[in-house]
C-alpha cells in the first residue's frame, strides 16, 4: 500500500499548487458514486439546454468544466506510466502496484466499487485538486469498506493501514483536516466501524486534524479508540460536541 500510494504522490509532487492549504473539499463521496463519467454526462446534458446555447458565458463555464476533466484524464494516463516504470522491489510491492494500475484503469472516471478502488479515487482526487480536507471521510468511504469487508477483500487490519497511509500522504502534502463521527442528517448516529479505524490508524501522528464530531451516544470502544489516540501524545483528535455544534450553526 505504501509503495503504490508514494508512486501516486511522487507524480504529483513538483505539481504548482502541491501542498494544500486552499481550504477546500471535493464531494469526494459523489464522485466516487457517479465517477467523473458521471460529472462529464451532467455538464453535457446541461450544455445542450436550450436557454444555455444561447448563453455564451454558461458555454464557456461548461466547456471550460469539460476542459478540466480531460486534463485530469490525461493526469491520470501519466500517472499510470510513472507507476508502470517504477522497479518493484520484491513480490508484495509487485502485487500493489497492480492493485494500484488496475484501479487506476478505472477511477476516478467509473464509479468505485471496492475499498480500494475508492481509496485509490480519494487519494488521487486529493492530490489532483490539492484540497487540504478530506470531508467527513467514515462516511463517504463506509459502504466501500462494508461492501469489501463482507466479501472479504479487506480485513480491519487491512483498511487500518490503507487509512494511514491516506493521513501520511497528507502529512506529506502540509494537508489539514478530516471529519468523522457525528450524526446522520435524520439525526441517527453516523458512527461506525471505520470511525474507529480512522481513530486507531491517526494513533501518534500530529496529521490530519481528526475532528470526532461526538454524537449524544458513542460506543464504548470508539471512546477507547479516542483515549488511546489521545494518550499517544499527538494531540488527536480534536473533540467537538455535535449537538453544540449543529446549534451554532442553526443560530450562525
Amino acid at each position: 500500500m505504501r509503495a503504490a500510494l508514494q508512486d501516486l504522490e511522487a507524480e504529483f509532487r513538483d505539481r504548482p499548487g502541491f501542498g494544500g492549504w486552499t481550504h477546500s473539499s471535493l464531494h469526494f463521496g459523489r464522485i466516487l458514486k457517479e465517477g467523473l463519467d458521471g460529472y462529464r454526462q451532467r455538464i453535457l446534458a446541461a450544455q445542450a439546454q436550450p436557454a444555455t446555447i444561447q448563453d455564451a458565458e454558461r458555454q464557456d463555464f461548461y466547456a471550460a468544466l469539460l476542459l478540466t476533466l480531460e486534463g485530469l484524464e490525461i493526469l491520470r494516463a501519466r500517472v499510470r506510466e510513472r507507476v508502470k516504470e517504477a522497479a518493484p522491489a520484491d513480490a508484495e510491492t509487485a502485487a500493489r502496484r497492480e492493485t494500484l494500475l488496475a484501479a487506476l484503469q478505472k477511477v476516478p472516471f467509473r464509479r468505485a466499487q471496492s475499498f480500494a478502488e475508492a481509496a485509490i479515487a480519494t487519494n488521487f482526487l486529493f492530490y489532483a485538486d490539492g484540497s487540504d480536507d478530506l470531508g467527513r471521510f467514515d462516511q463517504f468511504m463506509w459502504p466501500y469498506y462494508e461492501r469489501s469487508r463482507d466479501a472479504g477483500e479487506i480485513t480491519p487490519d487491512e483498511a487500518r493501514e490503507w487509512i494511514r497511509e491516506q493521513w501520511e500522504a497528507m502529512d506529506r502534502a502540509t494537508a489539514w483536516n478530516v471529519a468523522i463521527g457525528g450524526l446522520k442528517a435524520d439525526g441517527s448516529s453516523a458512527v461506525n466501524e471505520l470511525t474507529r479505524l480512522c481513530l486507531e490508524a491517526a494513533t501518534g501522528r500530529r496529521r490530519p486534524n481528526l475532528a470526532l464530531r461526538i454524537p449524544p451516544e458513542m460506543p464504548e470502544e470508539v471512546w477507547e479508540a479516542t483515549l488511546d489516540c489521545l494518550a499517544s501524545g499527538g494531540g488527536l483528535p480534536a473533540l467537538y460536541n455535535e449537538m453544540g455544534y449543529r446549534r451554532a450553526i442553526r443560530e450562525a
